[in-house]
């Protein structure tokens, strides 16, 4: 709070290196260097020993670790469900409901805001979901992941049922000993402050208004749209060893029940007990019950998974 205004140098670079070099981890990591030599400076200490200090403090902070499980087994959980065909059978109910490019889009927005527990899990569901749909019907995948990403983060953080909402409420509770909040408690803070979470609520409106067209779609955007209908091609070159075609055979004997447990097990361990953690373990769990003595995987081939 002592150094003045040169605090908002390392922001500034932060944000004109992302726009310049159109990537983030080099742009986050020079603002991170750039702070630490304002603190060295303004402390006449070692900026080095600052920065390896402060690694090891967050590398074994027990949120981060939190973060970086529940994330991994975020993973984990889709990998399972995918190789159950789960994620088939819902492709396949939606083939049914969406015969064209908007209505693929609209019914991905949709999906974001049903599932509204967490947005790495939001975006990692729905977009295992509507990948091959929306490629057989010629989206290109910016599209798509613009429209789950524009929808995944906006509704958690709107929803005081999230991961979001208990993280910011978490900050708040630490602030309340310095701060008076005002409402009572750190939760009831939150909900007060939703009305004011701008970019949540116009990116939330911007999608569909994307979808159908009232909103232009330009640079980059306008691009990919150009490129698939000129070749087909729904990604580009640059993202090709990122990407797979999808021509994988539709399996017409996938179970919607596959994908549904394990997903409404979570999203109420969540509502019930608070923790992602848990409530991702939980999920798991439910899919190894349901799909293994069905012999939709061995145990070994789950464990892996």
């Amino acid at each position: 709070m002592g150094y003045g205004i040169i605090t908002l140098l390392p922001a500034l670079l932060v944000i004109v290196v992302a726009i310049k070099s159109k990537r983030t981890t080099e742009a986050l990591l020079i603002g991170c260097v750039s702070s630490y030599l304002i603190i060295a400076t303004a402390n006449k200490s070692n900026p080095v020993t600052l920065m390896v200090d402060s690694f090891f403090k967050v590398v074994t902070d027990y949120d981060t670790v939190w973060l970086l499980i529940v994330c991994g087994l975020f993973g984990s959980l889709i990998a399972v469900i995918n190789a159950a065909r789960g994620t088939h059978a819902i492709a396949n109910f939606l083939g049914k409901i969406c015969k064209t490019d908007k209505s693929t889009l609209l019914t991905s927005w949709i999906l974001g805001i049903i599932i509204f527990v967490d947005d790495y899990m939001n975006i990692m569901t729905i977009s295992a979901c509507t990948k091959k749909l929306s490629d057989s019907r010629k989206v290109p995948r910016e599209a798509l992941a613009y429209v789950i990403d524009s929808t995944g983060a906006p509704v958690c953080v709107l929803l005081p049922f999230s991961t979001w909402a208990i993280f910011f409420a978490g900050i708040f509770w630490e602030q309340s000993e310095i701060v008076d909040l005002g409402y009572g408690s750190a939760m009831a803070t939150y909900i007060h402050a939703i009305p004011y979470m701008f970019y949540a609520l116009v990116a939330l409106i911007i999608v569909p208004l994307f979808i159908f067209g009232v909103i232009p779609k330009l640079g980059a955007m306008k691009s990919a749209y150009k490129r698939v209908e000129e070749t087909g091609q729904v990604y580009s070159k640059e993202s090709q060893k990122w990407n797979k075609n999808g021509n994988e055979e539709v399996d017409k004997e996938a179970k919607i029940v596959d994908f549904l447990f394990p997903i409404l097990t979570m999203i109420i361990v969540q509502l019930t007990v608070g923790d992602m953690f848990i409530a991702i373990i939980a999920a798991i769990l439910a899919a190894g019950i349901i799909y293994i003595p069905r012999k939709k995987m061995r145990t070994n081939q789950f464990c892996d998974l």
